[in-house]
């Protein structure tokens, strides 16, 4: 399942909204495709994006795409978009943030590249039976970042629901194909979560990535982790 390979405005292969808890996708490959965002404030490819409901999503390869963005704080690609109240079953997925590009300019915020951005207000907690489990998450193999931020980020974590967060492999990034001199801000970071993100974190192994210098791999906001 892929987006759309070329041309101008945000892409996304597949949209999940209200799914009920019935509702599973398994063993898929996801693409977001390689268009790019312009002058939208989003992301300019999108694998997958959840905005409501409790469906099961397992055994997938989900990836981004190579997007672009040149506006706002989106990143260029991003493999898994969690939104709205949704409370999925993320399990056992192969979630890539892609190769995407941010040409924001004058250093203001850009990523390249994303995994998951969680932004849902919904609880994915064992308690409640949904948890983020045993996925293999990298933020991406980017290929260029001029914004002042970061170039490739795992899993992104920026709003105030609860996840829980289980028994996973999630690195920073891969690669980079610019010279160092033309980079801002930190390279590839594993784990971000802005400040009020509630999660709890057990037996996952975080990594900042393969990048050649400043990699991170937890960095929280204005709270503790």
């Amino acid at each position: 399942i892929q987006g759309r390979e070329l041309g101008a405005g945000s892409s996304t292969a597949v949209v999940i909204t209200n799914a009920p808890a019935t509702f599973t996708f398994r063993h898929n490959r996801v693409l977001g495709g390689g268009t790019t965002a312009g002058e939208q404030d989003a992301p300019g490819s999108i694998a997958m994006n959840i905005q409501g409901g409790t469906p099961t999503i397992l055994h997938n390869v989900v990836d981004g795409g190579s997007g672009g963005n040149t506006v706002g704080t989106w990143s260029g690609s991003l493999g898994l978009l969690v939104g709205g109240d949704a409370t999925p079953q993320i399990e056992a997925n192969s979630i890539l943030g892609g190769s995407g590009r941010s040409d924001v300019p004058d250093n203001g915020p850009g990523t390249g590249a994303v995994a998951c951005r969680w932004q849902s207000s919904g609880t994915v907690v064992e308690s409640a039976g949904r948890v983020f489990l045993r996925n293999t998450v990298v933020g991406g193999n980017f290929s260029y970042g001029s914004g002042n931020s970061y170039k490739a980020v795992g899993l992104l974590v920026d709003v105030s629901g609860r996840l829980e967060i289980a028994e996973n492999d999630i690195s920073g990034g891969t690669g980079i194909t610019e010279t160092l001199s033309s980079m801002y801000g930190t390279l590839a970071v594993g784990l971000r979560a802005e400040a009020g993100a509630w999660i709890h974190l057990h037996r996952n192994r975080l990594y900042g990535g393969d990048l050649p210098a400043d990699l991170t791999a937890v960095r929280g906001g204005n709270h503790a982790l």
